[in-house]
């Protein structure tokens, strides 16, 4: 079941923040599934590296996973669906060499396998680590919230490299608001965490709001990647415009050849139409219908 909805997921969900799906099919009663390849592997795997090295995420790394995510979840709850497993194990990290160091990581959400309907909801509980407290109470009034909750933690367990627990007394206080502060980063970063973990959930930011976050998605951010999207636009109209013209440029040049061959064959056919005597008579007549 839960390998079949990941399949209608990736199939539906096209987006950059998103594991590309490619196809899938069915084999010895194991469905299999392809998917985009992320060389730099998923974000548990650089957690256990770090706690291996005793290095830590710095700030601005935590905050480019949470631009990235909530930009993906913001794809998926405008389609009114929830992802509902969000952890650093479904992170997955691709690197493109070929791009600045400011741009050549993109954090992507895979493992759609836990995706339902916001309305209509199928729940099947993802890992209890990274679990908002209202999922487990069953309350799925506001389940796109419960998303934003494990993104947190998820983020935290990035910047921390600890281990979360899977129930009693410290699960309880992360779910009642009583988060540790990650000590190497800022009091507005560390108080953003806080408020996606709200135990009321109508105050904790949406997706689509926590992208947009000044935290994490800075004015001179913005401006920036949306400069480069325009650029990047102007120059795909450019180069179709381009196109355009070299394909019109060709399509004269070629007219106007088939035009001079037409010219051609006529003036041809003109001169062979008509004898040199018959153009001297023709002169005659004229000259004699002139005189009387």
């Amino acid at each position: 079941m839960l390998a079949w909805k990941e399949v209608c997921a990736q199939a539906v969900l096209k987006h950059q923040n998103i594991l590309q799906y490619y196809s899938a099919w069915a084999e010895d009663d194991h469905m299999y599934i392809q998917s985009e390849f992320c060389n730099g592997g998923n974000l548990a795997e650089r957690i256990r590296d770090n706690h291996h090295r005793q290095c830590y995420m710095d700030e601005n790394s935590l905050r480019k996973i949470l631009l990235h995510i909530a930009n993906g979840l913001a794809f998926i709850h405008a389609r009114n669906l929830v992802h509902l497993d969000i952890k650093p194990d479904n992170i997955f990290i691709s690197i493109n060499d070929e791009l600045s160091l400011e741009k050549n990581i993109t954090y992507k959400i895979g493992d759609l396998g836990h995706v339902t309907d916001i309305y209509d909801p199928f729940v099947e509980e993802g890992d209890s680590r990274y679990l908002a407290r209202e999922v487990l109470q069953q309350k799925y009034q506001c389940l796109p919230k419960a998303d934003v909750f494990s993104l947190a933690l998820t983020v935290f367990v990035a910047g921390t490299n600890s281990t979360l627990p899977k129930n009693g007394d410290e699960w309880d206080r992360i779910r009642d608001g009583k988060l540790p502060r990650v000590k190497h980063c800022s009091d507005a970063f560390n108080d953003l965490l806080h408020a996606m973990i709200k135990s009321d959930v109508s105050e904790r930011p949406s997706s689509s709001e926590l992208a947009e976050h000044p935290i994490v998605s800075p004015i001179s951010e913005r401006s920036k990647n949306q400069l480069f999207d325009e650029l990047q636009e102007e120059q795909r109209k450019n180069s179709v415009l381009a196109k355009k013209l070299l394909d019109y440029m060709f399509l004269a040049n070629e007219l106007e050849r088939v035009c001079s061959q037409i010219r051609a064959v006529d003036m041809n056919k003109s001169h062979r139409d008509s004898s040199p005597l018959q153009r001297s008579s023709s002169v005659s007549d004229f000259r004699i219908t002139s005189v009387l």
